[in-house]
């Protein structure tokens, strides 16, 4: 029994430390690809507030490149200090 509770604590560690980074360091933000963000700064009365802070264009929707199927291009945000 106490080796079940000992492993139960070992394996949430991992979570409980995730949980207080908000740095996209790895693809879905963690090893696990959760995609989870635990940033706090964003709230149900400030989200209104959000806007584009810069754009990329990849050229990929330009006419030249048109296919059959529908494409598309999609990131990861990381930020590292």
């Amino acid at each position: 029994m106490r080796v079940l509770v000992t492993a139960l604590l070992l394996g949430m560690a991992p979570a409980a430390l995730d949980a207080q980074e908000v740095d996209w360091s790895a693809n879905g933000r963690d090893v696990q690809g959760t995609r989870y963000s635990p940033a706090s700064q964003i709230t149900r009365t400030n989200v209104g507030r959000l806007a584009v802070a810069w754009t990329y264009r990849t050229g990929e929707t330009d006419p030249r490149f048109k296919t059959a199927k529908a494409t598309a291009f999609e990131a990861t945000p990381l930020v590292v200090d």
